[in-house]
């Protein structure tokens, strides 16, 4: 995923299903992530209950940028 790290800001990095339902929100604070870091999914949802394989999308934002990408969870 691009990063979208230009300068210090929190983000907000939400997944979701195909049909647009919220699976798992993280809330990064910039204070923790280095410039370079990675965030694995585990491949569960909020309630720690693992989701199907499939196509999820990805969507990282903060107060000035935003990315959003697919990803496929295969098991």
């Amino acid at each position: 995923m691009q990063d979208v790290r230009s300068k210090m800001q929190d983000f907000t990095l939400n997944l979701y299903d195909v049909s647009g339902k919220i699976i798992r929100s993280f809330n990064l604070a910039s204070s923790f992530l280095p410039l370079a870091s990675t965030i694995s999914w585990d491949g569960t949802d909020q309630f720690d209950r693992a989701v199907p394989a499939g196509v999820y999308f990805v969507y990282l934002e903060s107060y000035e940028n935003s990315v959003i990408e697919k990803v496929i969870k295969v098991d």
